[in-house]
């Protein structure tokens, strides 16, 4: 029941890959990443819309046309693509069920609005995750003026990320050097396994937190992320 590896490179796929998006400044990326989004939130399917039923205008299709070339011009694998947007589509689409559901059959329309805005919001922000490094990203959105806060508690999740999988890890080989049978077919053993290994892990993660904060304190930390590229 707990993950396979996560390598630290896994939230960085495009890193080793050049293009003209790679090369791009982070803090345009940004900008225009936000300009999509926004335009694509509030771009109404009444507005130059394609056909009479469908909650769709063309502004939609420009948009989704332009993040789509981005994703083929960003050398984004098909594979990789369709994973994330697969990954992406399910919850979403289980969220936008509950429209239908309350507000009858007027809601399938606004389903299918909300599925088409947040496909698209993913695409942009999947090419931008994809062509930006994590720590320019982070820098870019500190130069464009974003809280202080919020960008030490994206580094922080981004950074610990790895530590939570890692934990996860040194527990997984001490449950299956402590056991003879640990089948990973979902199973009433697995998921009552699953439950206390995510109970023990909350309690090692606040006890971490508690740790890795005193020491953050001791370093001098003010609350500002700085990283080696502004030495450069």
């Amino acid at each position: 029941m707990l993950p396979d590896r996560l390598e630290r490179t896994s939230l960085d796929q495009g890193s080793g890959t050049t293009s003209l998006l790679h090369s791009a400044n982070p803090r345009a990326k940004l900008l225009v990443a936000f300009a999509l989004l926004v335009a694509t939130s509030i771009v109404q399917p009444g507005w130059h819309p394609v056909a009479a039923r469908l909650p769709l205008s063309w502004w939609h299709v420009a948009i989704a046309a332009l993040a789509l070339a981005a994703v083929w011009r960003a050398g984004m694998g098909g594979a990789y693509f369709a994973s994330r947007l697969f990954a992406f589509a399910v919850p979403l689409s289980l969220v936008a069920l509950t429209i239908p559901l309350s507000h009858g059959a007027h809601g399938w329309e606004k389903m299918a609005g909300v599925l088409t805005k947040g496909m698209i919001s993913f695409t942009v922000v999947l090419v931008l995750v994809y062509t930006t490094p994590f720590a320019r990203l982070l820098r870019a959105l500190r130069q464009c003026g974003a809280p202080q806060l919020l960008v030490a508690i994206l580094a922080a999740m981004h950074r610990y990320l790895f530590v939570l999988v890692e934990e996860l890890e040194r527990m997984r080989r001490a449950q299956y050097a402590r056991t003879f049978d640990c089948p990973r077919r979902l199973s009433p053993v697995t998921v009552s396994n699953g439950v206390r290994a995510v109970a023990m892990l909350f309690v090692r993660c606040s006890e971490r937190a508690e740790r890795v904060h005193a020491a953050m304190l001791a370093r001098g930390f003010d609350g500002e992320i700085r990283t080696f590229e502004e030495w450069q």
